[in-house]
Protein backbone atom coordinates (compact mmCIF):
# COMPACT_ATOMS: atom_id res chain seq x y z
CA UNK A 1 0.00 0.00 0.00
CA UNK A 2 1.60 3.15 -1.24
CA UNK A 3 1.90 6.01 1.36
CA UNK A 4 2.47 9.80 0.89
CA UNK A 5 2.93 12.14 3.85
CA UNK A 6 1.21 15.66 3.71
CA UNK A 7 1.59 18.94 6.19
CA UNK A 8 -1.74 20.78 6.71
CA UNK A 9 -2.19 23.82 8.01
CA UNK A 10 -5.13 26.56 8.59
CA UNK A 11 -5.77 27.11 4.79
CA UNK A 12 -8.30 23.94 3.44
CA UNK A 13 -5.94 21.38 1.54
CA UNK A 14 -7.32 18.13 -0.42
CA UNK A 15 -5.19 15.90 0.42
CA UNK A 16 -6.85 12.85 -1.67
CA UNK A 17 -8.18 13.26 -5.09
CA UNK A 18 -11.06 11.54 -6.51
CA UNK A 19 -10.32 8.05 -7.57
CA UNK A 20 -13.38 5.65 -9.01
CA UNK A 21 -10.37 2.66 -8.48
CA UNK A 22 -9.12 2.83 -4.62
CA UNK A 23 -10.76 0.45 -2.72
CA UNK A 24 -9.42 1.74 0.76
CA UNK A 25 -8.22 4.45 2.54
CA UNK A 26 -6.23 5.09 5.60
CA UNK A 27 -5.52 8.69 6.99
CA UNK A 28 -3.54 9.42 10.07
CA UNK A 29 -2.54 12.59 11.69
CA UNK A 30 1.11 11.36 12.91
CA UNK A 31 2.08 14.67 14.75
CA UNK A 32 1.36 17.91 15.57
CA UNK A 33 -1.86 20.06 15.95
CA UNK A 34 -5.48 18.49 15.77
CA UNK A 35 -6.99 17.98 11.86
CA UNK A 36 -10.19 18.12 10.81
CA UNK A 37 -11.19 16.19 7.26
CA UNK A 38 -13.78 16.12 5.34
CA UNK A 39 -15.11 15.13 1.82
CA UNK A 40 -15.47 18.78 1.03
CA UNK A 41 -13.70 21.89 1.12
CA UNK A 42 -15.92 23.99 3.09
CA UNK A 43 -16.91 23.79 6.59
CA UNK A 44 -13.99 21.33 7.49
CA UNK A 45 -13.48 22.29 11.01
CA UNK A 46 -16.98 22.70 11.93
CA UNK A 47 -18.04 19.08 10.14
CA UNK A 48 -15.39 17.26 9.22
CA UNK A 49 -14.10 14.40 11.35
CA UNK A 50 -11.18 15.55 14.09
CA UNK A 51 -8.20 13.61 14.23
CA UNK A 52 -5.43 13.93 17.39
CA UNK A 53 -2.05 13.57 16.92
CA UNK A 54 -1.98 9.82 16.91
CA UNK A 55 -5.35 8.95 15.58
CA UNK A 56 -6.35 7.42 12.10
CA UNK A 57 -9.71 7.34 9.95
CA UNK A 58 -10.07 4.61 7.68
CA UNK A 59 -12.70 3.24 5.29
CA UNK A 60 -12.62 0.30 2.89
CA UNK A 61 -14.94 0.19 -0.08
CA UNK A 62 -16.72 -3.16 2.24
CA UNK A 63 -18.34 -0.09 4.44
CA UNK A 64 -18.67 2.43 2.25
CA UNK A 65 -18.27 2.22 -1.87
CA UNK A 66 -18.77 6.02 -2.63
CA UNK A 67 -17.31 7.27 0.64
CA UNK A 68 -13.65 5.32 -0.16
CA UNK A 69 -13.54 6.52 -3.68
CA UNK A 70 -14.39 10.23 -3.61
CA UNK A 71 -11.96 13.20 -3.13
CA UNK A 72 -10.73 14.49 0.85
CA UNK A 73 -9.50 17.60 2.29
CA UNK A 74 -7.87 18.61 5.78
CA UNK A 75 -7.48 21.75 7.65
CA UNK A 76 -6.49 22.62 11.07
CA UNK A 77 -7.48 25.70 13.72
CA UNK A 78 -3.88 26.42 14.32
CA UNK A 79 -0.47 25.41 13.80
CA UNK A 80 0.46 22.06 11.61
CA UNK A 81 -0.51 18.69 11.10
CA UNK A 82 1.68 15.53 9.52
CA UNK A 83 -0.49 13.17 7.87
CA UNK A 84 0.52 9.92 6.58
CA UNK A 85 -1.82 9.13 3.46
CA UNK A 86 -2.19 5.12 2.68
CA UNK A 87 -4.43 3.71 -0.31
CA UNK A 88 -5.17 0.80 -1.84
CA UNK A 89 -6.28 0.46 -5.22
CA UNK A 90 -8.18 -2.03 -7.82
CA UNK A 91 -5.54 -4.09 -9.75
Amino acid sequence: MPVRNIIVGTTPVKIVDYNPKRTSLLIQNATGSDVYIRSSPTEITSKGIVLMAGQAFSISILVEKSETKQEWWAQTLSGTADLRIFEDFET
